[in-house]
């Protein structure tokens, strides 16, 4: 019920603020991009500066895949919760805003990129900065040490750096971004305090219908907000750049990832309580397999999805991204009990039959 409340609370944020935000933001904008072009003026930094970037949202997958199938599945499931969550927020407030990246309002700005034309979502706040805040930020809250704080927040800066001076956001959209970052960090925290014990003693069905109703918030929150900005267009004079920026598939995929990651370890709690621990043999052969399998996944899903019609492609992107987080979480721990690949947990409990 929180999870669809926040829903239509935002749906409501959008409805009455959209156009307003949306124009004081490209005023906003307008202003930075001096700053922005002051910025490149330096040169020379550009492949650094894309390396860089990839630390906010990149190649985490196969990261993720190495967490959860060989060193803590506990942690891997709460990072990849943040990823994709935080992720789904960001894309949802990014088209609400509807703000255009710097390249779209003045053609001086330098993308560093080879499809200027493909961006996939608006400016304001930004992705990179979102999501690579809160990993890095989260995961420096794990440690615990002061080296690991440092270097959590100093790479969650050093992406907002790359992203203002690869020309796709402005110095705004990054702030905007590490705050949220920042906010979602405290929010997981809290969370996990207060409803830790309970997701570890819910029941199987309890989880799954959990997993379905959050799923379910995050898509119907996607369209409420593109229905709610249905009747305004973007401008002329950079419509041109965002031809793909109002699609429900980014939102479909972290929906899928959601809905797969609840029922898989769901069923992984009764069928396949795996530890994943073990000899470090075992866990590069599980790395290997679970590479060998999630790998043509993850290019069907980013080379083979139909761009349309979208709601074919949507749906496609969805259920890959649930099939994928399902074999992660489940299909893959049963087949290394099965094999003895991985030792059985000894502190899992199979959840319960009922809903209550």
């Amino acid at each position: 019920m929180r999870i669809a409340a926040a829903a239509l609370l935002l749906g409501a944020v959008v409805l009455t603020t959209s156009g307003a935000s949306a124009s004081f933001l490209e005023e906003l904008h307008r202003s930075e991009i001096e700053q922005t072009l002051r910025f490149q003026e330096g040169g020379g930094w550009a492949e650094i500066m894309k390396w860089i970037s990839r630390l906010g949202p990149g190649p985490f997958i196969a990261v993720f895949a190495f967490l959860y199938l060989s060193v803590d599945s506990r942690i891997a499931t709460r990072l990849i919760l943040l990823y994709f969550l935080s992720a789904c927020v960001r894309d949802l407030l990014a088209m609400s805003f509807r703000s255009p990246r710097p390249y779209w309002l003045d053609s001086r700005v330098t993308t560093f990129t080879a499809k200027p034309f493909s961006a996939s979502s608006y400016s304001f706040p930004s992705g990179h900065a979102t999501v690579g805040t809160t990993l890095w930020v989260y995961a420096a809250s794990l440690v615990n040490k002061p080296w690991a704080w440092v270097a959590g927040f100093s790479v969650a800066i050093l992406i907002c750096i790359s992203r203002v001076y690869l020309g796709v956001h402005y110095i705004s959209d990054v702030v905007a971004g590490f705050l949220l970052g920042l906010f979602f960090v405290l929010c997981f925290r809290i969370a996990e305090t207060k409803l830790g014990p309970i997701f570890k003693q819910m029941s199987f069905g309890k989880l799954v219908a959990y997993s379905a109703l959050a799923a379910f918030a995050m898509i119907a929150a996607a369209v409420f907000v593109r229905w709610a900005i249905s009747n305004s267009p973007d401008p002329a004079d950079w419509a041109t750049f965002a031809k793909r920026v109002r699609t429900l598939k980014g939102v479909a995929k972290d929906a899928g990832v959601v809905l797969g990651l609840g029922v898989g370890i769901a069923m992984s709690r009764r069928w396949a309580p795996f530890d994943a621990s073990g000899p470090w043999g075992q866990r590069i052969l599980r790395t290997v397999i679970a590479a060998a399998v999630i790998g043509p996944l993850v290019w069907l899903f980013r080379k083979k999805i139909p761009q349309e019609p979208e709601v074919l492609g949507t749906a496609i992107q969805f259920s890959l991204a649930m099939f994928g987080a399902w074999t992660l979480s489940f299909l893959l721990p049963w087949i290394f009990l099965r094999t003895g690949l991985a030792p059985r947990a000894l502190d899992q409990t199979p959840p319960s039959t009922t809903s209550g």
